[in-house]
């Protein structure tokens, strides 16, 4: 699983940087309207090797002014010195300059669980839906582990159209679990606005 984990991990950074080389290569685009209000759909895709973590966020960004934006979405998290897969949520704060090209900094949270199956042969309940209760072999699913982090980000922002944002940032997960656990995540994501 390591092995293909840091294959992955490769890839997502090639993409990033090709992409943000190919956009950086285009025209400048003064016209460029970046955004001061709306809403925005965005993806992301994050990792790490050594230790390996692999994530990813589907959610909603929203501008505060042109300075400041917020983050919510549902995550997910790979982690092998935790051992687990988490689902769970993900907010966060940016501030930037209203430029087409900006750095920028935030702070963040991610809170998650995983699941795990274990028997269920003699908890007097039909776990399976099939009619019999307690049968051999029976399993139910039970939460497993809860995990939260916060994070100080740093990354750069990239408007490639008055709709489309590139966004490249690295977090440092600070986490519940313990300082053994906590990690430098890098991320790559793309934003369209609403």
């Amino acid at each position: 699983m390591k092995g293909r984990i840091v294959c992955c991990l490769y890839r997502i950074g090639r993409v990033g940087v090709a992409l943000l080389f190919l956009a950086l290569l285009g025209p400048a685009k003064a016209d460029v309207l970046v955004p001061t209000a709306g809403t925005a759909g965005f993806v992301e895709v994050s990792g790490r090797a050594n230790p390996d973590v692999v994530g990813g966020d589907m959610g909603v960004l929203g501008w505060f002014n042109g300075h400041l934006s917020a983050k919510g979405s549902l995550s997910f998290l790979a982690s092998e010195p935790l051992d687990d897969f988490f689902t769970g949520v993900n907010i966060s704060l940016q501030t930037q300059f209203p430029w087409r090209f900006s750095p920028y900094v935030g702070v963040g949270a991610f809170a998650g669980y995983s699941r795990e199956d274990v028997r269920a042969e003699n908890d007097d309940r039909d776990n399976d839906h099939d009619g019999y209760t307690d049968e051999r072999g029976e399993e139910k699913s039970v939460v497993d582990n809860v995990t939260s982090s916060v994070y100080p980000e740093l990354g750069l922002l990239l408007w490639i159209k008055d709709d489309v944002r590139l966004s490249l940032s690295g977090r440092y997960h600070i986490s519940s679990e313990g300082r053994e656990f906590d990690a430098w995540v890098y991320a790559v994501g793309f934003a369209v606005r609403m």
